[in-house]
């Protein structure tokens, strides 16, 4: 490892214009690069349900090299300033400053929001006080002399003199892929720590003035990537985040720009604890492959509430679009839009429009709905009530998420929402417990929508066998079936559906193994079923 060590040193040494050492450091200046030293940024939000997680391509590195970038390598001064005088600066000069930022909380409570890191001592760079200030927190000098330790421009050195050769040199074996690839990669990723090392609170590294700056750049380049998304960001940690709904994101190959790390089913409980199961399968979108009749939409007019008074507007303003056309410009309208990620808000204004607006918009709600475990019982009670009635005719898809009642089996069931309305062509599971779907509600089910066209099953642990090989029985229209993560569900039994039933896609998008050898028999699958059986 000490060799390992030394032949980056060596290499850097060989390649860049600063000096081989800093100047030596004073017990004073020590103290304030070792106060204004904090780790990364670190946020969690608990959360559970599909998300991303993206990450920066050589975070650190890119920091080292990109253009502005520049760092000390002679010692600093200290200096009194006025406190007044960064109430109105947005731009920082290259200091380290003593300073108290807005909010900042106790120092026995974390120190990260989404955005900055909080320093308990109240020693920040100026990198730090830039990202408080972009976030629109006040920032307070503190009245102490001294109060600021500045690095003027002849102290310090550009991020291309320091580290281009090295870095270029590197990133190019780097790209050659193989055995090569990895170890460049390793020393890419170790200069700063080696340049910047301490062992007993001593410094052994030849440029530890870098260290706070360094990191608190990367805590800078963070906050501005993860700001414009807001609270759909779940976690952050160092150089990556986890981020949920639709986003608009580039990413590529290059240093410096996002990759796409993982995608699934994600649980966070903190910033350390956090599990990824496989995404959700892809439901057809059924609002945008079929249009509803709208000679029975014109027929049940009559039937509709009455939401706005009837004005018949001056006729230079009527003009008179079919509720096709209609349609297809809320769905354009809400499928575009990346902040709502296609959800039914921005239809609600619409509603009020007039009588024919409402309706093309009730469709279009009503046309795929989600029912999620906290909002179950609501949705019972709501398409009960008479008001609603007349809009469960336009419901042809329905997606249950992590439902379960455990704990009150009278509470709801499988068979309250079935039971209301028969016409579904679409029905999707996903991470729902034995208590809501279980053998005997998935047949009931199949039995009752006699028109059912896909189904999909995520994440069960109590259908059997005999159960899925039964659906295409049960349901004569069924187009589609999607099985995925299901306990007792193995491949043999998919392989068996998809030999049987050759007309139905089922599973698609996932390889079909034979897992059957030779002499294995359907005696041998009953034997399976009957120990499978609820």
């Amino acid at each position: 490892m000490g060799n390992y060590t030394l032949t980056f040193i060596k290499l850097f040494n060989e390649t860049t214009l600063a000096s081989r050492r800093n100047e030596k450091i004073s017990e004073q200046e020590k103290t304030w690069i070792d106060l204004a030293t904090t780790g990364a940024l670190i946020f969690a939000e608990k959360y559970e349900g599909e998300a991303i997680q993206y990450d920066v391509n050589s975070m650190y590195i890119y920091e080292m090299l990109k253009k502005e970038a520049s760092w000390p390598v002679a010692s600093g001064k200290f200096h009194t300033i006025d406190i007044s005088l960064v109430e109105k600066w947005t731009k920082f000069p290259y200091v380290i400053y003593k300073a108290i930022i807005e909010e900042n909380p106790s120092k026995k409570s974390l120190q990260c929001t989404r955005y900055l890191r909080y320093n308990p001592h109240g020693i920040y760079t100026h990198y730090d006080l830039e990202s408080a200030k972009r976030n629109g927190l006040k920032v307070y000098l503190i009245n102490k002399s001294p109060n600021i330790l500045i690095y003027e421009r002849n102290v310090r050195i550009t991020g291309k003199d320091m580290f281009g050769e090295w870095g270029n040199i590197l990133y190019n074996i780097k790209k050659e892929g193989g055995t090569a690839e990895k170890v460049s990669k390793a020393l890419l990723v170790s200069l700063w720590g080696a340049l910047c090392e301490q062992r007993n609170e001593q410094n052994y590294g030849t440029h530890p003035r870098i260290k706070p700056f360094l990191l608190a750049s990367t805590r800078k380049t963070i906050s501005e990537i993860v700001k414009p998304l807001g609270d759909q960001v779940k976690r952050i940690h160092t150089d990556g985040f986890i981020v949920v709904g639709r986003v608009n994101l580039k990413t590529g190959k290059k240093i410096g720009e996002l990759k796409l790390e993982k995608r699934g089913i994600c649980t966070v409980k903190n910033y350390i604890t956090v599990t990824w199961k496989l995404p959700y399968p892809e439901i057809p979108n059924l609002i945008t492959n079929s249009l509803p009749n709208f000679e029975k939409i014109q027929q049940d007019k009559k039937q509709n509430t009455k939401l706005v008074v009837k004005r018949k507007p001056p006729k230079r303003f009527d003009i008179n679009l079919l509720d096709k056309i209609i349609i297809e410009i809320l769905q354009h309208l809400r499928t575009q839009n990346d902040n709502l990620c296609g959800n039914n808000e921005l239809l609600f204004p619409v509603l009020y429009v007039n009588k024919r607006w409402n309706e093309c918009a009730t469709y279009l709600i009503w046309r795929r709905i989600t029912i999620y475990r906290y909002n179950i019982m609501k949705f019972v009670e709501l398409i009960k009530k008479k008001p609603l009635a007349n809009v469960i005719k336009y419901i042809k898809q329905i997606e249950f998420e992590r439902i379960d009642n455990y704990f009150n089996t009278n509470e709801f069931l499988l068979e309250d929402i079935v039971s209301i309305y028969q016409d579904i062509i679409s029905i999707s599971f996903k991470d729902c417990g034995w208590g809501f779907l279980n053998n005997s509600s998935l047949k009931m089910t199949l039995d009752i929508y006699k028109n059912l066209n896909n189904i999909i099953i995520y994440g069960s642990n109590r259908i059997v066998p005999k159960t899925v090989l039964s659906i295409p029985e049960r349901c004569t229209s069924i187009k589609t079936i999607k099985i995925q993560n299901c306990e007792r569900i193995s491949d043999k039994i998919i392989y068996q559906l998809v030999s049987k039933y050759l007309k139905i896609g089922i599973n698609k998008d996932q390889p079909i193994i034979d897992c059957f050898s030779a002499n294995e028999t359907e005696d041998d699958q009953a034997i399976e079923d009957i120990f499978y059986k609820v």
